[in-house]
């Protein structure tokens, strides 16, 4: 998996040079004895789709010479290769620059603002998720597409076979503030997409699904007078302030509570753990979330794995407070993990009368030798306020981001692309136990019901995980790619392996490890995401020992 900078390539590209003999080279240091067997060693080319694109006789064209540069390589080395089109909010140039002064090719936030944020030194920029051809920043990134599939189709029949796969669009997600360490927000969250058009997309959404402004009101206890009138929620909850129960958004508000933490338990003592409300058992909680977080930062756990969560409904409480316990069960009895008071309020902010519950004594989690564990969510007294919706909403959020990619999958076809090898790029937020969905609304895009094959990326504990293997299983995955892909695990030297060989045994057509620089003095910058460069010098990460289980598991 190589990229290149932008800079770098213009210059390469400028003075008639491309990577094919240090690619080469790099490639052949894994495998030495080229691409044979059920596991060959190739490469991932990236293709910024608008980046292909040069300011020529005051029009924007794309650069016939970008594009022979990274076809040359398909020609000249004889490797699997995954092409990677995107299109997304990291694309970058000068035309991603000057679309970007355009307001109505962006996401807004709910200030009638785009969140533009910084990503390692690379600037976010949130392209719309609509489909509207009309849009200018559409008109650019389908033509790239389809003139890349021309090229594409013109390599001669050997080259094209190279090609193992081809991602689109790369990862298509709502945007929201704190981009880059936001993602386990359940604060104030501000997220996208509020700008005009999608607004009025979601009235549309809304009345293509409730026929009509009576059932909606029926369905929702509300009283718009028609679809016009319905604007998507945006207030947070002020309980001094009460405001119209539909105008109320935050990270609660559609209706579930997550009860989240970790537990570290390296003796296996606990069978299970439990989820208790107001003494009443409601359910086991799953375990095996990744929380790369907590692996990094306490030296003795050896296993990110150690997240657990619970996804409460808490339509279903009656108003008023209520007390929730995590409990594992052990053979020694029942110990209690984590306990929290919840309010659950009424429309209008009103509370009802307390439950009369009775919370059973458990025994103390330091009974239990070795145990560690934390409970993140609930926060002690969180007032939950449900607002049927900012449900709709999320729902909503969730069906653009589905949307952009099936309408890029058939743009992709229609171009003529073979849609054997046609996957997404796209990230799984669920595999993190203390990450928000709802900030990236992207659950819509991965199964079952889509056209393309399914594209994942996997960090951390995710890329051997008991997790991401139920979810294959419950939705039939058995063709799937992992476009990008590190365990970042630095404490057990065979995890990087371990993980190779469960995608590998589940299914995985390709899986394409972030990143193998090929660029002189790449080693030496510092920082950002040079930490995961793959390099048997490399500590960082555990980079030498996914550099290390690279060569190895390319002999199977």
């Amino acid at each position: 998996h190589a990229r290149h900078p932008a800079n770098d390539l213009n210059w390469c590209t400028r003075h008639g040079y491309d990577a094919a003999t240090r690619l080469s080279e790099a490639l052949n240091r894994m495998e030495p004895s080229g691409p044979k067997g059920q596991v060959r060693v190739g490469y991932e080319m990236g293709i910024d789709l608008l980046g292909l694109y040069e300011r020529q006789d005051g029009a924007w064209k794309i650069n016939r010479r970008k594009v022979d540069a990274y076809l040359g390589l398909v020609q000249r080395i004889d490797r699997p290769v995954v092409i990677y089109l995107m299109a997304n909010h990291f694309s970058s140039g000068p035309l991603a620059r000057s679309l970007a002064r355009d307001p109505q090719n962006l996401m807004w936030l709910a200030n009638d603002q785009p969140p533009i944020e910084d990503y390692f030194g690379h600037t976010i920029i949130p392209f719309t998720l609509s489909v509207d051809p009309s849009i200018p920043v559409n008109r650019y990134r389908f033509h790239a597409l389809r003139y890349v599939a021309h090229r594409l189709d013109e390599l001669p029949a050997k080259a094209r076979r190279r090609i193992v796969a081809i991602t689109l669009a790369g990862e298509v997600q709502q945007i929201f503030s704190n981009f880059v360490d936001g993602g386990n927000n359940y604060g104030n969250i501000q997220v996208t997409d509020y700008s005009p058009r999608s607004v009025d997309g979601f009235r549309w959404w809304l009345r293509g699904k409730y026929r009509g402004i009576a059932r909606l009101n029926r369905a929702m206890g509300s009283r718009f007078r028609d679809f016009a009138a319905i604007s998507p929620p945006t207030k947070a909850l002020d309980t001094g302030a009460p405001s119209p129960f539909t105008e109320v958004y935050n990270a609660l508000s559609a209706g579930e509570m997550p009860i989240s933490g970790w537990l570290w338990d390296p003796k296996s003592l606990i069978s299970d753990l439990r989820l208790y409300v107001d003494g009443a058992f409601v359910g086991l909680i799953p375990r095996g979330f990744n929380r790369l977080d907590v692996y990094q930062a306490v030296p003795a756990i050896t296993d990110p794995n150690v997240g657990f969560r619970y996804n409460l409904d808490y339509r279903r409480l009656s108003l008023g407070p209520h007390t929730l316990a995590v409990v594992a069960q052990s053979k020694g009895g029942f110990f209690l993990i984590g306990k929290r008071r919840i309010v659950v309020m009424r429309r209008g902010h009103g509370r009802a009368a307390a439950l009369k519950g009775h919370m059973p004594s458990f025994g103390n989690e330091q009974m239990l030798s070795g145990v560690r564990s934390w409970l993140d969510m609930p926060k002690a007294q969180s007032i939950l306020y449900y607002n049927p919706l900012a449900r709709q909403w999320n729902a909503y959020r969730n069906y653009q981001v589905a949307a952009f990619l099936k309408y890029f999958w058939l743009m992709a076809r229609r171009a003529g692309l073979p849609v054997a090898k046609l996957f997404t790029h796209q990230i799984f937020p669920r595999v993190n136990s203390d990450w928000n969905p709802d900030l990236y609304a992207v659950d819509a895009s991965l199964g079952p019901n889509v056209p393309y094959h399914l594209g994942i990326n996997l960090y951390g504990g995710a890329t051997n995980s008991r997790v991401v293997r139920s979810f294959l299983r419950r939705h039939r995955i058995h063709d799937y790619g992992v476009p990008e892909f590190h365990p970042q695990d630095s404490k057990r030297p065979n995890a990087s392996l371990r993980a190779l060989l469960s995608q590998y045994r589940s299914g995985a057509r390709f899986v394409s490890p972030y990143y193998v620089s090929i660029k002189i003095g790449a080693f030496a910058e510092k920082g950002g995401l040079h930490r995961f460069l793959i390099r048997p010098d490399n500590p960082s990460q555990g980079s030498q020992y996914l550099y290390a289980a690279i060569i190895q598991f390319a002999k199977y």
